[in-house]
């Protein structure tokens, strides 16, 4: 995994529940002797009308190429401000879909910027 993919990992909610969301590859930490550290940007098909400056919404409007690239079946919202560092478990069983399109790059750094701004690291 590498920043940028977008993978589909399961996540389990306080009530015991789980789903298997599509995530946003935030940042991968490595550290010698250790599994790496991945942090994802949780994603949802529900909050696309009003995207939030820390969120980026990835559509079919984006261009052909640049959906396609995706992997993602529907506009899809990744949440900066609901990041989770995946467990090994997570990561083993994480499926590749695709990756963000180079020409998502002004928007994905602008969300990160959002969110750092407001202490979200």
């Amino acid at each position: 995994m590498q920043p940028g993919d977008i993978v589909f990992v399961e996540i389990w909610h306080a009530d015991g529940g789980s789903k298997v969301r599509p995530c946003l590859v935030y940042r991968v930490q490595n550290t010698v002797g250790a599994d790496p550290t991945v942090t994802v940007a949780y994603g949802t098909s529900k909050r696309t009308t009003r995207p939030q400056p820390w969120h980026i919404l990835v559509t079919p409007e984006d261009g052909h190429s640049a959906w396609m690239t995706t992997g993602l079946a529907r506009a899809t919202v990744f949440c900066f401000d609901q990041r989770i560092v995946l467990s090994r478990e997570q990561m083993q069983a994480a499926k590749l879909v695709g990756s963000l399109h180079i020409s998502m790059a002004r928007r994905l750094e602008s969300a990160i910027a959002q969110a750092i701004k407001r202490g979200w690291r």
